[in-house]
């Protein structure tokens, strides 16, 4: 049996075919769904196979898949089937956690943090020629850097701008209270794993998260997640064959045991 996992993201589509071993067979990555698909359908070569497409809402799975929702996969992706909390961190953030209940809790999403929050305070600043943050926030963007990426280049080490880097702080700092509300609601989890997603959590920002959620909850530990959406996708498909009534992150989670070789060898090919 294969398995072909497919990431339905926002602004790229990738897919990943493989082995009942864990070997993967073939990967791809595109704006198109058909090119995505091309290269790992010409693998198969009619070998059994099953497809798992992660589904944001509103969204359907290519003709003879199965679809999931998209949480799920980024949750197996990251966590590898275990029970933990993943941080969602795009345009806005969102954090998702899994108990030993097997039911996938969000909390949020929050208005001010994230991308589109962080973006606009940065436009602030440059409509502001004074502080000096925004002057050097500036002479980036002219020079044709996005806002975002600038301030966080700026913010970081070595000689980060105080300014920016106390901005990056001050999301950290909201990105903790939303993880310690949504951490109170976990069952029977006294240790759990930690990881993230998306565009927002990239240096410095999960350094700055790491020195203050240590603060108050520091039974999690954090880690940047173990795979891809689409691999999550497979590990799903995986764990639900051969009796699809098995599968879903309950099912991931009480075989994550029996997967662990499974997952190892996903890994390997990131290598």
């Amino acid at each position: 049996m294969l398995y072909l996992g497919v990431d339905q993201g926002p602004r790229e589509l990738e897919a990943w075919l493989v082995e009942d071993s864990g070997r993967v067979l073939a990967r791809s990555r595109g704006p198109e769904l058909e090119e995505v698909l091309a290269p790992c359908l010409e693998a198969c070569q009619g070998t059994p196979m099953r497809g798992l497409s992660a589904l944001p809402a509103g969204h359907e799975p290519p003709a003879g898949f199965e679809g999931c929702p998209r949480d799920h996969a980024l949750f197996a992706a990251a966590l590898g089937g275990s029970p933990g909390i993943l941080i969602d961190a795009g345009l806005q953030t969102r954090v998702l956690t899994l108990d030993l209940s097997g039911k996938l809790r969000v909390t949020g999403p929050t208005e001010e943090i994230g991308l589109d929050p962080l973006r606009r305070r940065l436009e602030t600043l440059l409509a502001d020629a004074d502080p000096a943050a925004g002057r050097r926030l500036r002479r980036r963007v002219e020079a044709g850097q996005d806002p975002v990426s600038a301030c966080f280049d700026l913010a970081s080490w070595p000689g980060p701008d105080p300014d920016l880097r106390g901005l990056l702080l001050t999301q950290a700092r909201r990105l903790v209270q939303t993880v310690r509300q949504a951490r109170s609601r976990m069952l029977g989890v006294p240790a759990p794993p930690g990881s993230w997603s998306g565009g927002f959590m990239v240096p410095p920002l999960p350094d700055l998260f790491s020195e203050e959620v240590y603060r108050f909850l520091p039974e999690v530990s954090w880690r940047p997640p173990r795979l891809p959406c689409a691999a999550g996708a497979v590990l799903l498909a995986r764990a639900a064959s051969p009796d699809p009534r098995r599968g879903g992150l309950r099912g991931l989670m009480s075989q994550r045991t029996a997967l662990k070789g499974f997952l190892r060898r996903l890994r390997d090919a990131l290598e």
